[in-house]
């Protein structure tokens, strides 16, 4: 019985693997066909048997990316993507959904990683992250505004016939008067022409079918008329409902042009003698007086993926297309090009930008383009911008894009060219700029806006006539302000002064044996977020007082001849009373006592909280140079913890990671690189290194974080670990770097600074640590040459740690060494 138990599972265990390869050729077979909502629920009810499933789960992943939906991608390239043997595509389109998203730092990693195996993509998206990263965008210069027309489906490819607007939609809500609508049944794609007209402020009007006689060709766009409206020549494409309409690379996409009839029907229709069946033609702009036609095409021998090409009219025939060079063309793709006067406007992935596909535009001089430059942030966006038309006599015009709070997967956007904006000048009352501040404009018909680092918000127009706004910002009491469209229009800026919501905290100094005042205590008082400090001395009765901002983390120092200095963290989260009385016990010293230099020496490691950063390990023999560390971080100690035959050495301690995460970022823009975090509980083995004295930290702007979240801790003494008394320790002095840091062998890329814990990971050689946001890089260091670090890379290799290879240092980065 049990024999046949067996036999009975293993059968179905076969079935079943046999239905799932099935289910997965079906799948993979809509993919091909670009059906990707039929490819999707089949890969959904694969997963819902074997959710494990990799080649489902990424393949699933590539559906939605391809249809905008990427959230849902991202979420499923997670499951897998630190799995060996990723296929490259899948690590670029995680990239670049985490840079469409707004994860920058992440998004650095992974395109660092796809450095590795593709030396163009890789560092060329690496770099683009980084300008977003420092890019101070401009004041927008144009308006864009999302149509009431647009769908849950897909609204694209918007061309100017006469006074009309022409573009491609998926919807079906429309119809012909006493036409049945027939929709495709066997999966294809069904995109129509609709055409429409702006009102008086340039928004679209509702739409209408295009042609009664020309609804069976459907997707027949992008397209492009004649400024005489004779000629169009148009694109026979199978856009998805949602799917990018540049995502395919493969064949199929060809011109065609036809006359337009009185009655503005398509006839002597013909296909565009450079069509080919290898390679698509798509995207057509016809010139003002149509004798040239400018287009897209991924014909082998360009620059890149998509490139702009131009043929000449030369009566019924067109020359040879030729590529309009590569101040235009790049290794990446342009499309959906744009012809007003001598300026061509297009969309590009590769053109330093702000992400996804960016309008560009160049200008036609003496029969040569100059160099593309992209138009500014009033318009691009980190999201796909694209299919940008133009009406230099309205100064106006529009743009499809997938960027956020759209209707549907791609929407028409109203373009509008603006004067100077309005702005708002947020200060506080020492005239000093605020960032980040909350200006709510709901109540005025906009949206809610944050003050730039300057404390700046600005304003392009006012829908209502008079309304109020509030200003707003944590910590600060906020304030309403009313404004009236004369304000905006007559007005360069208005200042907005924000007083701090504070609290009045009463320090009293006391004896810590007898309870006793202590007058003439001096006290400094800083903030952790900023770099102002201030100095008081008590008064006859033992008091300071200090009024603190709320929602702040504060330190307290106090010194006092005669007594052991003393050190408070003051958190104003979450108090609701006016004013607050603070015992502070001072611990007397005995100068009776001969030994007192030497037990003043013996310092008590008194800890603030469990976070430290580990900034090096030596041998237990081997001599550190503290000096570097001592002027960098305040409040903290340099310490050592013993752990067999070395030291490892850390900086501490901190009341909270986000206090570490932040001095940690300084230690790197003072290039002091490879440290990590880690949590200390035990103290037993702690011993300084070096305690410097107190110093003041100039921190620079940008490495200004945002206030301790009020959910921070309130400092308690109830599970504190007691001080520990520390033996001094032996001096340490730090041996020099090996001189010659040209290779090393990188090891992983994890979030655990743990894995460093390795008992295989420390056999190999030198750690060295390179933090990446929430990843820190792994390798074993130095080495002169390739090959002195070959041996270690075979002993990795063997050791279990497979993904491991050579890195050689370029600029400032490592690349993988070929």
């Amino acid at each position: 019985m049990r024999i046949k138990a067996l036999a009975f599972l293993l059968c179905a265990i076969g079935m079943f693997n046999q239905l799932n390869a099935q289910s997965l050729k079906k799948a993979q077979k809509y993919f091909e066909l670009r059906q990707y909502d039929k490819a999707i629920e089949v890969y959904k009810k694969i997963l819902e048997k074997t959710p494990d499933d990799k080649t489902a789960t990424f393949e699933l992943a590539e559906c939605y990316y391809v249809q905008n939906a990427l959230l849902d991608a991202n979420r499923l390239y997670e499951k897998h993507i630190n799995d060996q043997d990723i296929d490259t595509r899948y690590i670029f389109h995680y990239a670049q959904s985490l840079r469409s998203l707004g994860s920058l730092d992440e998004a650095k990693i992974w395109f660092k990683i796809l450095a590795g195996r593709d030396s163009v993509l890789g560092p060329h998206y690496l770099k683009t992250c980084e300008r977003m990263q420092s890019f101070k965008a401009p004041v927008p210069s144009m308006e864009v505004k999302n149509e009431f027309i647009n769908t849950e489906g897909k609204e694209f490819a918007p061309a100017y016939v006469n006074n009309q607007v022409v573009f491609g939609s998926s919807r079906t809500d429309i119809s012909f008067p006493g036409k049945k609508l027939k929709i495709p049944t066997d999966g294809k794609t069904f995109n129509r022409l609709f055409q429409t007209t702006a009102d008086q402020n340039g928004y679209l009007k509702p739409p209408i079918l295009f042609h009664p006689e020309l609804q069976d060709q459907s997707n027949d766009m992008p397209l492009s008329y004649s400024q005489d409206g004779k000629w169009v020549v148009f694109t026979m494409g199978n856009w998805g409902k949602t799917e990018r309409p540049f995502s395919f690379k493969g064949e199929g996409l060809a011109l065609f042009i036809a006359k337009v009839s009185e009655q503005g029907l398509w006839t002597d229709v013909k296909p565009m003698p450079f069509n080919n069946t290898q390679y698509s033609n798509t995207w057509p702009c016809l010139t003002e007086n149509g004798m040239k036609l400018y287009f897209v095409s991924n014909k082998p021998g360009g620059s890149g993926g998509y490139d702009i090409y131009v043929s000449q009219r030369f009566g019924d025939k067109w020359s040879e297309p030729a590529n309009i060079g590569k101040d235009i063309n790049t290794p990446g793709d342009e499309i959906s090009p744009f012809l007003s006067g001598n300026t061509l406007y297009f969309s590009s992935d590769w053109h330093p930008g702000y992400g996804g596909f960016d309008i560009c535009k160049a200008e036609l001089s003496d029969g040569v383009w100059g160099k593309a430059s992209v138009l500014d942030n009033g318009v691009n966006t980190t999201y796909d911008d694209y299919g940008f038309i133009w009406d230099k006599t309205k100064n106006s015009g529009y743009l499809v894009s997938n960027r956020e709070n759209g209707k549907g997967s791609d929407d028409l956007y109203r373009v509008k060219r603006i004067g100077e904006p309005f702005s708002f000048i947020i200060e506080d009352n020492d005239a000093k700029p605020i960032p980040y501040a909350i200006v709510d404009l709901t109540a005025c018909g906009l949206n809610v806006l944050n003050s730039n680092l300057e404390g700046k918000v600005n304003i392009k127009t006012l829908p209502k006539e008079k309304c109020t706004c509030t200003v707003s910002l944590e910590g600060y009491e906020p304030k309403t302000i009313e404004i009236t469209r004369d304000d905006v229009f007559s007005s360069k800026q208005q200042k907005v002064v924000l007083i701090p919501r504070v609290v009045q905290f009463v320090f009293k100094f006391i004896t810590k044996d007898k309870g006793d005042i202590i007058p003439g205590v001096n006290v400094e008082v800083s903030s952790q977020t900023e770099q102002k400090v201030e100095n008081f001395v008590s008064d006859e009765k033992g008091q300071v007082s200090v009024n603190l901002q709320k929602d702040k983390m504060y330190f307290l120092k106090a010194n006092m001849e005669n007594f052991k200095p003393e050190s408070k963290l003051i958190n104003t989260s979450a108090r609701t009373e006016p004013s607050i009385l603070v015992l502070v016990p001072l611990e007397r010293i005995n100068s009776g006592n001969a030994s007192n230099t030497a037990a003043n020496s013996e310092k008590f490691f008194r800890t603030k909280g469990v976070y430290a950063i580990q900034v090096n390990t030596v041998s237990k023999n081997g001599k550190l140079d503290t000096k570097k560390y001592e002027d960098i971080i305040a409040n903290t100690i340099v310490y050592s913890i013993k752990e067999n035959k070395s030291l490892k050495v850390r900086i501490g301690n901190f009341p909270n990671k986000a206090e570490a995460e932040k001095a940690l970022r300084i230690l790197e823009k003072k290039n002091i690189n490879g440290g990590f975090i880690v949590e200390d509980s035990e103290y037993a083995n702690a011993k300084p290194v070096n305690v410097p004295a107190p110093k003041v930290v100039e921190v620079p702007k940008d490495m200004v974080v945002k206030d301790t979240p009020k959910d921070t801790p309130k400092e308690s003494t109830k599970d504190k670990p007691a001080p520990v008394k520390i033996e001094p320790a032996a001096p340490v002095v730090a041996a020099p770097p090996p001189p010659d840091d040209n290779f090393r062998v990188r090891i992983a890329a994890v979030r655990d600074p743990k894995f460093t814990e390795d008992p295989k990971l420390k056999e190999l050689g030198t750690i060295l640590l390179e933090p990446r946001g929430e990843f820190t890089a792994v390798y074993i260091g130095y080495f002169k040459e390739q090959k002195d670090a070959t041996p270690t890379l075979q002993k990795a290799k063997t050791s279990g740690f497979k993904d491991a290879y050579i890195v050689k240092k370029k600029d400032k980065t490592w690349v993988k060494a070929k």
